[in-house]
């Protein structure tokens, strides 16, 4: 299932109104590019679901929970000059 997104105008009042993305119930609803970079660290993967369901149910912006959902991440592992992600210590 691809997330996005979208703007409806509504009616002659030309309102707009935006529909948020759903929040990832688990791992696998993850965006394929995320669960394949962070293949190998499952917790890195739950953290990111759940960074980014806090911040959409908080900022409403896709973009903004996804980033968010990666400084998580980065706080809690960094990735290695071989590509690995690896805990902080």
């Amino acid at each position: 299932m691809q997330r996005c997104s979208a703007i409806l105008q509504t009616g002659s009042l030309n309102c707009q109104t935006k529909i948020w993305s759903v929040p990832y119930d688990n791992r696998k609803d993850l965006p394929e590019s995320v669960r394949k970079a962070l293949s190998r660290v499952p917790h890195a993967q739950d953290i990111y679901k759940e960074a980014f369901n806090s911040a959409l149910e908080q900022y409403k912006e896709e973009d903004r929970a996804h980033a968010v959902a990666w400084h998580a991440v980065k706080r809690a592992y960094q990735k290695g000059s071989d590509g690995k992600w690896r805990a902080r210590g």
